[in-house]
């Protein structure tokens, strides 16, 4: 998960890249449970009521494991950053006056 200013901020290194694929993330080493419990939190809501209303699902992929995270290495190689997921909530929420 990325702010989008983020990665605007970096569009001019982006539009000098060398051909190729690569990711545009910023690093996270939380799972999608594990993020939405941390939005919660910075906005203020309880741990009873997010206990409550964000709840892990253990079971529904409990065969196989589950990993979104993309690996942003080869942008950072390039000078590219864009910074942690925690960072990006920080500055998206103080963009729009959430804080």
């Amino acid at each position: 998960m990325t702010y989008a200013q983020n990665l605007a901020d970096q569009f001019e290194k982006i539009c000098d890249l060398p051909s190729g694929t690569y990711h545009f993330a910023s690093a996270n080493d939380l799972c999608t449970y594990e993020c939405a419990r941390l939005v919660a939190r910075r906005f203020g809501y309880s741990d009873d009521d997010i206990a409550r209303y964000i709840l892990p699902d253990t079971e529904r992929y409990e065969d196989r494991f589950r990993d979104f995270r993309l690996c942003s290495s080869k942008i950072q190689a390039e000078g590219i950053q864009l910074g942690t997921f925690e960072d990006n909530l920080d500055r998206c929420a103080q963009d729009f006056g959430w804080v």
